[in-house]
């Protein structure tokens, strides 16, 4: 239009403009290498051969072969694509990984973290190799972006796969991850699942993150004592100062708390990352997200610290407008009444999901580890949320 403006290069080496009036620029040279296609010029003009497209429409403006706008974002798309999955790869992310960084020690939720979780969350993003998938599922996820269910249980019974698949889900679109599936499923480390979705969060392509992370060091369950078993698992916390950890744990039991703190804060984080760079790109929508921990039980058993009850809990709910659903998975087919709480954003059809009357007990429980999988109405009705948000 005869002005000059300043052009954004993406990562596949195109030049493009958010304002609408400014045509977009696409090199020759990376339609031949990345698309395969070919470039004829001389005297009768220039043709331009797609593999899949055929010739395709070219006029000479100028001395300057143009294609039209919507074909030519067409190509667009599909050159990113090609890189996407090509040489991007090769990213530093270097200014990302010092972003966050930042976002830790300013976040005011963030910042107020102990030490041992904050220098956990700001890691090197990985490879999109990295996740647990066969490549081309791999290369499904990268393309099209997916739903992260963490802490997902083993891959048999009644899964969030296989309820998603039930609602009509494509199977691609749904990662599940966890420990018990292999030792690439480790979200503890430093290496391997966590710092891919950390890749997949800052190239917003997280769709969702769903999961429970481990309550075992907030269970309520620790407050009732066993009689003839004066070393059963006690109270690893208290309010007051000790939400991270209560004064004279062994070394044991300090580690069940790190551990457990750093997947819950790897999960918040990953989606706090998400819906920032979705923010930054424009789009004020969030990802879907939803995580479930044991209901609070502040009426019967006030001293154990719930997460639902802590100020860090309260903040991020002000701030992503997150909201709390209680319910019991007794009646969503549970072992027993447990008394659950999600909170996020999905939107969680209760009623419509039950299959006994609240309250009834199914078996006995010994220790959380017997509660630790979603009851099959929870399973459904999470996927079901996931299908109308996502």
């Amino acid at each position: 239009n005869g002005q000059s403006t300043q052009l954004h290069m993406t990562p596949g080496g195109v030049m493009v403009s958010k304002r609408p009036d400014i045509e977009p620029i696409i090199p020759m040279g990376l339609l031949i290498q990345r698309l395969g296609c070919k470039i004829d010029w001389g005297e009768g003009g220039v043709f331009l051969h797609h593999p899949k497209r055929g010739t395709l429409p070219i006029q000479i403006n100028g001395g300057c072969p143009q294609l039209s706008r919507p074909l030519t974002l067409d190509l667009i798309e599909e050159l990113e694509k090609t890189v996407v999955l090509g040489k991007i790869e090769e990213r530093s992310f270097k200014e990302e990984v010092e972003w966050m960084r930042k976002l830790v020690e300013v976040h005011p939720v963030l910042r107020k973290l102990p030490e041992h979780i904050k220098t956990k969350l700001a890691v090197q993003p990985g490879s999109w190799s990295e996740f647990p998938a066969n490549r081309r599922t791999r290369k499904r996820l990268q393309r099209d972006g997916f739903i992260a269910h963490l802490f997902a249980g083993e891959d048999a019974g009644f899964t969030l796969a296989r309820a998603w698949h039930q609602q009509g889900g494509d199977s691609h679109s749904l990662l599940e991850i966890d420990i018990k599936r292999g030792p690439n499923h480790d979200l503890l480390q430093d290496v391997g699942s966590y710092p891919a979705l950390m890749r997949a969060a800052l190239e917003g392509k997280l769709l969702a993150v769903v999961g429970g992370p481990n309550c075992r060091s907030r269970s309520v369950l620790r407050h009732y004592p066993i009689p003839d078993q004066p070393n059963c698992p006690r109270p690893l916390r208290e309010w007051g100062g000790g939400e991270f950890g209560k004064e004279g744990l062994t070394e044991a039991e300090t580690t069940i708390l790190h551990e457990d703190d750093l997947l819950l804060w790897r999960m918040i984080f990953l989606a706090m990352v998400s819906n920032y760079m979705k923010e930054a790109r424009g789009d004020s929508t969030q990802i879907a997200f939803a995580m479930e921990q044991p209901a609070s039980p502040k009426d019967y058993m006030p001293e154990t610290v719930s997460f639902w009850d802590t100020k860090e809990w309260a903040a991020l709910k002000k701030e992503f407008a997150w909201e709390e659903t209680t319910f019991q998975q007794g009646a969503m087919g549970g072992a027993a009444t447990k008394p659950t709480t999600f909170g996020g954003n999905l939107n969680l059809e209760i009623n419509k999901h039950k299959k006994f009357k609240e309250g009834k007990e199914k078996g006995e429980i010994r220790t959380s580890k017997d509660l630790s999988r979603w009851a099959p109405g929870v399973m459904s009705m999470v996927a079901e949320a996931l299908m109308l948000q996502v």
